[in-house]
């Protein structure tokens, strides 16, 4: 058995940052998680702008403008007395003024309170000695109140700074209607937003650095030896609605990409290379069929569909086969391969123990599997002791025996039937799992007895993406392959 570089220490290993890499990585996230990123923003705008409405507490503002007079310096050409001198004391000590406790407790006894509800600001022009005074409460009434008492007090609270002084107004405090810090509900809930789609974006950056997904060769040879046996493009299909039922790009159909078909033709030569490596000794057409369990690391990396391809393939290079669903808990290959409603399956074959019998299907290979019988738990079934003698029947009377098995990354089904087998085709998938993933679920294999023969990159993007008409089979007579009890009569005729 070949050697395996997929202990749980070498799927942990690090590699440079490539800011190329890396920009090129974080588009292609904001892309695959635009739906959750929106729904971040989405709630981050909503919360934001929800709590901040609830919790704000509206104020308002009442404000007048006067000048300053120095009473006692009156002229007949003026009526007030004014100084840039007296101008810059103004200006110096009004905040002294306001802050000080003789004028905070002068404008409580003449409100008759006992803690200020609001605030007093004012400034005054430079080099002149017009003031403007603005009161801050939580209602327009209180705002007016506290400045009124303000403006009647400050001459008293300033005497012993600036001396007599007088007000002369020029704009009356009035009662403010709207709040000076209201804000609406529009702003707010952009503003939360700008902070979801910061931190969405934060997020996928963050997951572009740290998560290493599987996209090359280079990326599988740091958790494994396996040899790449070769790549499937990724293919687009046109949305129909007409079409109810899943369908299959086959490599017997002209409409499937060509580039597609052609690497399916490559990746069956190289298997058969492969297998031939086993046991360079043994003619072609001699001795028993090999078998060939494929399996993956987790659903939804085109495992079945390849396995299905491969059939397709190797019996159009004239090659005997047979494929075996033995997912028993999805059988979705019936529906792949176009076999019969009551096709027979491993189920049937070692649950019943009565006669059973195999069909071809459309593309002229031999199947076994069901389409409307699954098991919650068929570890028992697959470890049946009869298990060993119904494979070996049909490696008997065929070239290539493809056992479809369920991912290796969640279930031990792989390695109860590496056992019957003579090597295991991995498929791993473009972008859908990390090496740390691929990494686990091949250590899991560590101990199966059949060898790794090789794995297929399936979903490349720099295969086709054109959009092709869906491949389906059509209604063809479907021949029997005489298979009567397991182990018995075995891969017969048509």
């Amino acid at each position: 058995m070949e050697s395996r570089k997929h202990s749980k220490e070498d799927a942990g290993l690090q590699d440079f940052i490539d800011f190329g890499q890396l920009f090129l990585d974080f588009f292609r996230y904001v892309r695959k998680y635009w739906l959750p990123a929106l729904l971040v923003i989405l709630i981050c705008g909503g919360g934001y702008s929800f709590i901040k409405s609830r919790t704000t507490v509206l104020l308002y503002e009442s404000q007048s403008t006067f000048t300053v007079g120095m009473v006692g310096a009156m002229n007949s050409n003026t009526s007030y007395y004014y100084s840039t001198t007296a101008a810059a004391q103004m200006s110096n000590t009004f905040p002294y003024i306001l802050e000080s406790d003789y004028f905070r407790n002068l404008l409580l006894d003449v409100l008759g309170e006992t803690e200020l509800e609001g605030s007093i600001k004012a400034s005054v022009i430079t080099s002149s000695n017009m003031v403007t005074m603005s009161a801050t409460a939580e209602s327009g009434q209180k705002a007016a109140e506290i400045l009124k008492a303000a403006m009647q007090i400050y001459p008293k609270a300033a005497y012993f700074v600036l001396g007599a002084i007088e007000f002369y107004i020029i704009n009356e405090p009035s009662v403010p209607t709207e709040p000076i810090n209201a804000v609406s509900p529009g702003f707010l809930f952009a503003r939360g937003a700008v902070f979801g789609a910061l931190l969405s974006g934060v997020s996928l950056l963050f997951l572009a650095i740290v998560r290493r997904d599987v996209r090359t060769d280079a990326d599988v040879e740091e958790v494994s030896d396996m040899k790449c046996l070769g790549q499937i493009p990724l293919l687009r299909r046109k949305a129909s609605s007409s079409e109810k039922t899943l369908r299959l790009w086959s490599v017997l159909d002209e409409r499937t990409p060509y580039e597609y078909r052609e690497s399916m033709r490559s990746a069956a030569g190289r298997l058969l290379g492969a297998l031939r490596k086993l046991d360079p000794d043994e003619e072609e057409s001699g001795g028993r069929g090999k078998v060939i369990l494929v399996t993956s690391t987790a659903p939804g990396e085109g495992k079945s569909t390849l396995a299905v391809n491969l059939a397709e393939e190797l019996t159009r290079e004239g090659k005997q086969v047979v494929l075996v669903d033995a997912d028993l808990r999805k059988q979705g290959d019936a529906v792949l391969a176009g076999a019969e409603v009551d096709s027979v399956g491993l189920i049937d074959i070692l649950g019943k123990g009565g006669d059973a019998y195999i069909k071809r299907v459309p593309a002229g290979f031999a199947f076994v599997g069901s389409s409307g019988k699954v098991m919650k738990n068929p570890v028992g079934l697959l470890s049946d002791s009869r298990m060993g003698a119904v494979i070996k029947s049909l490696a008997s009377a065929a070239d290539i025996v493809i056992i479809d098995t369920p991912p290796c990354g969640g279930f031990q089904d792989t390695s109860i039937l590496a056992p019957y087998a003579d090597g295991i085709l991995y498929i791993v998938r473009y972008d859908k799992l990390t090496r740390d993933a691929l990494g686990e679920a091949l250590y899991s294999l560590s101990e199966a007895s059949a060898p790794l023969l090789g794995y297929v990159l399936n979903g490349c993007p720099e295969g086709g993406s054109r959009g092709y008409g869906h491949y389906g089979y059509g209604r063809y007579g479907y021949g029997h392959y005489g298979y009567g009890r397991y182990g018995s009569r075995g891969y017969g005729k048509e």
